[in-house]
């Protein structure tokens, strides 16, 4: 039998870099097969991206597979994508494991349906972000066809 563990990506106060490396090497101590992220972009807990983390814990192990429980493309530029999981499994040599999904039937079909979804999911759950992330959007440069730039 097997057995992985799930890799703390809480981030609430800041980042714990010497907790997190003594939970990765222990989790190899006890023998454990693999440490699992997963993506989760709107939520009450601040987390430290799924990918980001991986790379992290890349730099603290030599033995754990690393994976992602679901990437959701839909969320993601193809190309940005493809080079952060190239990144990883470098970074990891060869130890990288990844899940992707859809996301479910929720895909909006343009950039502007994207922006107006996410913008009403992050004012359900957290108003002052929904602001502030429509202050940036407002004086972010616009690129054509939606895309704006931070």
């Amino acid at each position: 039998m097997r057995f992985h563990i799930s890799i703390p990506q809480l981030d609430s106060d800041r980042f714990d870099d010497a907790g997190v490396k003594d939970y990765l090497s222990r989790a190899e101590e006890l023998g454990f097969e693999g440490g699992w992220t997963m993506e989760q972009v709107i939520g009450s807990s601040p987390r430290i991206a799924p990918l980001e983390m991986l790379a992290y814990a890349a730099a603290c192990t030599t033995r754990l597979r690393l994976g992602v429980a679901v990437l959701v493309t839909s969320l993601h530029d193809p190309l940005q994508l493809a080079s952060a999981v190239t990144g990883v499994d470098h970074l990891s040599p060869g130890r990288l494991d990844l899940g992707v999904g859809h996301g479910g039937n929720f895909r909006p079909s343009s950039p502007s349906a994207w922006r107006r979804t996410f913008g009403q999911l992050l004012h359900r759950r957290h108003r002052p972000a929904h602001r502030d992330l429509s202050r940036r959007n407002a004086s972010a440069p616009q690129l054509g066809s939606g895309f704006t730039a931070s």
